[in-house]
């Protein structure tokens, strides 16, 4: 059995390729092959392979046995002391790179170089691609990873040392140049160029190659060559045959001291660089920690806002990125050689800005923070951390993530998000051809599964190329495996969204670790107040917040009206596979919905009042935790939380035009309960109710007939008189006006008696509605005068909005374009921004009555936004009268044959209720009129069939052209 690690993980067993197809299994076998025929502890190979993570009960015997089977057989033994990959050394080609190397440094000291140069090419043959490709993200890999790296170098170094004293210099100019290239921050590359071109009487070139060393070290790094490559430069221009042709001591690749530009653009960052930039000019300020989860930009920001500093204000700026193999010495050395020792004596005249990058790759990166505040007293340092380092004197700035587009955001809005703009930018590099014309929503939707990360998007639209932007929204959605690199111009750390997760989450303690885990019961954006009731089994919930904070995990939220945290999609994707035992959350959900319960009805009793905008923005902050509660009870057998919570959330459902999911609910928790109960009343009442708003009239007089039977005989007086109120409504409009008036009189007088608002208010509207039918519009005005009253009294914002915008309808009727926009003005003043429905239809009610004054641009404007909250809740209504404003706003821009198409589309949607193809309403009849007059019958005729057998995508494109061509 033969083993390879240097480049893919691959096994060989006799001479047949048996490599496991599992990454933890071939994990498995590189983390044993790497210390063969020893006994590794079960704790240490659970560790290498899982982290600090606990791996689930059974899971390394079970990966043991499945190895074992598929290509180790007795290889692999176990026993209580641990695990042993029974094969010889030779047998693992990383082992072996190494006994070469150290055989061909025995056989230099024989003076035998032939040999020693057979050996290292050897070993440097085994070499096939980055070492431990394919599991490099594997907690046990990385240290193995730098030390068969830097192995790597090692032995190629030496092998040029050998090409010299076989006096074969020139061969190894060529492959010292590429070298110099692709590794430049390794002087000891330089040195032996320089050497070589020197042995071949070169000297000008070997000159020049140090003045290019120099200039990469200084242009790009901010540093002077070291000792071991200027006493080289001497040598040569002395002439000295003596030089030692070793290069002394072998120098390290020198780390960066000068700010690395930016090469790609800088999104949506500009008032946070301001910022920082205004906290690094306060001279008291003199420690600026950005912090924030791994790949959210800290390292962008910092040498963004330390250019400017440096471009704008000439200050002194230089650079130091922390690695793992740095002590506190070694940073404080490294910076204190960077900024010269004026800065040590404090007798620098201007204080220096030193960008320390990275500082928890540092174990004491804190302490190394500390010893150069108070060695460097005229240095202020920005470093970059993924937490505080809790210094006193430090002023911590979070980097969040890129502004995402709100879900229903405009193409606008989408294409103006910055986490959109950076994705779009990436994904073209990865594909020339990529194009997100007409993919708008898709794209907005990746970037929000992205949570705005820039490391996620850069490593996610790379991958446009080969899924699609369809295929990659849909693999998003099954975990993080997708975003990861093996580019080697990526920091390690940087190589998988999932790693820079598992760097933050594995240093939080066991406490704060397992509130981590009861997050993800959020769907959304959670308070202090919902953790603590949903996790008061973690502990001290504030002081562990903080630390899940801190660690950049959760991050803080200011929603529409109370200030909370969410964590991010990503972050919600990793800690979910931490929870191994599925019940393991049951009791945390239970008791969210417990809370959601309480807080809901309470919200319940504002939103008929002036508080209802507030107490809807409250329930929409929840309304992804009430659906995830209401499923957790039903799976759970709590049958009763689930149907308390679904009516309590349902007067929300229908303000905030969550029509059909909260429909959809309902009916899922009906099948839950009794079917003659008074629970099963009341939601088939609930479900007739949404879908009477959603004007689907017949569903809606099925579920209120199911109601009635049910309450009547159980005495539920308030569900009966709510199902004859709204079914009497639906008979009015349907053509039974006598049967309809009598229903909703005797709810109306029902509501009266027990004094139950909204139903009054309700009542007073199909009351109006039968008036207008019924051709009594002096009492249908009337009655919605006296509804305005009855809601005012009562604050009720949302009905009074509702009432304005009818008596804007009703003036528009009567050919009062100024009273129906003074109405109509006054409803979305009252509406906005809280109530999206009553919102939408004061804008379409305002667009009509522009249309009728002539203001054709203010119509068009307004049209626009009423079109797009109708698309967004999906009522067919409103889609359809928005059809018919834009008909009206066509036929007055003479463009009759769009103004008929838009109006016979709009009738296929949702015919007019006057029984012709000739809309109720007079402004939108007169605007039908005009375009068919302009057009003549036959035409017209055309046009409408046209309009009526056009796809609905096809319309709504129609009426966005006639939205944006009118000029603003």
């Amino acid at each position: 059995m033969r083993v390879g690690l240097l480049g893919t993980v691959h096994v060989e067993v006799d001479g047949t390729d048996r490599t496991p197809a599992g990454k933890r299994d071939r994990a498995l076998l590189a983390l044993l092959a790497l210390r063969p025929g020893e006994v590794v502890a079960a704790d240490e190979v659970a560790a290498g392979l899982w982290g600090s993570l606990v791996p689930p009960t059974g899971a390394l015997d079970a990966l043991v046995e499945r190895v074992r089977h598929d290509c180790a057989g007795d290889a692999l033994t176990s026993g209580a002391e641990g695990l042993t990959l029974v094969i010889e050394p030779t047998d693992v080609d990383a082992l072996e790179a190494e006994r070469l190397g150290a055989l061909a440094r025995d056989q230099v000291g024989d003076e035998q170089p032939w040999e020693a140069l057979d050996s290292l090419d050897g070993a440097l043959s085994l070499w096939r691609g980055p070492v431990l490709s394919g599991v490099e993200d594997v907690p046990f890999a990385r240290p193995a990873i730098g030390r068969y790296d830097e192995l790597r170098h090692t032995l190629t170094e030496e092998r040029f040392e050998l090409l010299f004293r076989l006096n074969r210099a020139e061969q190894a100019i060529e492959e010292l140049r590429v070298a110099t290239r692709e590794h430049p921050t390794r002087e000891r590359y330089w040195g032996q160029l320089m050497t070589a071109l020197h042995r071949e009487h070169r000297t000008q070139e070997a000159l020049e190659v140090y003045a290019a060393a120099r200039a990469v070290m200084a242009d790009e790094l901010g540093i002077e060559p070291g000792e071991a490559l200027q006493r080289i430069e001497a040598a040569i221009l002395l002439e000295d045959p003596a030089r030692d042709p070793d290069l002394g001591a072998h120098p390290m690749p020198r780390e960066a001291a000068r700010l690395p530009a930016p090469r790609t653009p800088t999104y949506g960052r500009d008032e946070l660089v301001a910022s920082v930039v205004r906290s690094l000019q306060d001279r008291e300020i003199h420690l600026v920690t950005l912090t924030g989860l791994g790949g959210s930009g800290k390292t962008r920001v910092a040498t963004v806002a330390a250019i400017q500093l440096r471009d704008e204000a000439g200050q002194a700026v230089h650079y130091h990125e922390v690695t793992e193999r740095e002590t506190v010495d070694d940073v404080v050395t490294a910076v204190t050689a960077i900024v010269g020792e004026a800065h040590v004596d404090g007798l620098a005249e201007e204080r220096a800005l030193v960008v320390l990058d990275n500082v928890d790759a540092c174990p004491d990166g804190s302490e190394a923070v500390s010893r150069l505040l108070e060695e460097l007293p005229s240095v202020v340092l920005l470093a970059t951390c993924r937490v505080p380092l809790r210094r006193r004197s430090e002023h911590t700035i979070a980097v969040p993530p890129l502004a995402v587009p709100e879900p229903g955001a405009s193409i606008g809005e989408i294409e103006d998000s910055p986490a959109v703009q950076m994705f779009l930018r990436v994904a073209a590099q990865a594909d020339a051809g990529f194009d997100g014309d007409g993919q708008e929503q898709v794209l907005a939707e990746v970037c929000r599964l992205l949570d705005g990360s820039p490391l996620a998007i850069e490593l996610a639209a790379a991958r446009v190329r080969l899924m699609g932007l369809t295929g990659l929204r849909e693999s998003l959605g099954s975990g993080l495996e997708l975003l990861r690199t093996t580019a080697a111009d990526v920091p390690e750390r940087q190589r998988a969204v999932a790693t820079t997760i598992a760097w933050s989450h594995d240093r939080l303690g066991e406490a704060a670790q397992r509130l981590c885990r009861r997050l993800v019961i959020f769907e959304q954006a959670f308070t202090l107040e919902a953790v603590e009731a949903a996790a008061a089994d973690v502990g001290e919930v504030i002081e562990l917040l903080t630390q899940v904070m801190e660690a950049g995990l959760i991050r803080p939220l200011i929603g529409r009206i109370r200030i909370g945290f969410v964590m991010p999609v990503t972050v919600r994707s990793f800690v979910r596979r931490m929870v191994t035992d599925p019940r393991e959350n049951d009791a945390a959900r239970l008791a969210l919905a417990e809370y959601l319960i309480d807080q809901v009805e309470r919200w319940r009793a504002d939103l008929d009042r002036a508080e209802g905008p507030l107490a809807l923005a409250r329930f929409l902050d929840v309304g992804a935790d009430v659906h995830a509660s209401i499923e957790a009870t039903l799976r759970l057998g709590r049958i009763q939380e689930g149907v308390a919570l679904t009516l309590a959330s349902g007067p929300f459902w229908a303000s905030a035009g969550e029509l059909r999911p909260g429909l959809a609910r309902t009916r899922e928790v009906l099948k839950h309960v009794a079917g003659t109960s008074r629970e099963a009343g009341r939601l088939h009442e609930l479900a007739a109710r949404l879908a009477y708003h959603l004007n689907d009239y017949e569903d809606a007089l099925t579920e209120f007939e199911r109601a009635l039977a049910i309450a009547e005989p159980l005495g539920d007086e308030a569900t009966v008189a709510s199902s004859r109120i709204f079914s009497g409504g639906i008979l009015v409009v349907t053509g039974e006006l006598q049967r309809g008036t009598e229903m909703v009189t005797v709810g109306a007088d029902a509501a009266t008696r027990l004094d139950l608002y909204p139903l009054v208010a309700e009542a007073l509207s199909g009351l109006a509605i039968a008036h207008a039918v019924a051709g009594e519009f002096d009492s249908e005005r009337e009655t919605h005068v006296e509804r305005l009253a009855v809601a005012r009294a009562h604050g009720d914002v949302a009905r009074t909005a509702d009432a304005l915008e009818v008596l804007a309808e009703i003036a528009l009727d009567e050919a009062d374009a100024s009273a129906a926009r003074t109405y109509a003005e006054e409803a979305l003043a009252i509406a906005l921004p809280g109530l999206p429905v009553e919102a939408r239809e004061a804008r379409i009610a305002l667009a009509r009555a522009a249309v009728a004054e002539g203001d054709l641009a203010g119509a068009a404007a307004t049209l626009g936004q009423a079109f797009e909250a109708a698309e967004k809740i999906g009522q067919k209504l409103a889609i359809a009268q928005c059809y018919r404003v834009a008909g009206c706003l066509a036929a007055a821009r003479n463009e009759a044959a769009t103004a008929v198409r838009l109006f016979a589309a709009a009738h296929r949607l949702r015919p007019s209720e006057s029984g012709t193809d000739v809309p109720m309403e007079a402004d939108l009849a007169a605007g039908l009129e005009t375009a068919r007059e302009a057009l003549g019958a036959d035409a017209s005729a055309r046009e409408w069939t046209v309009g009526e057998s056009t796809p609905a995508a096809r319309t709504r494109e129609l009426l966005l052209e006639v939205v944006t061509a009118v000029p603003v």
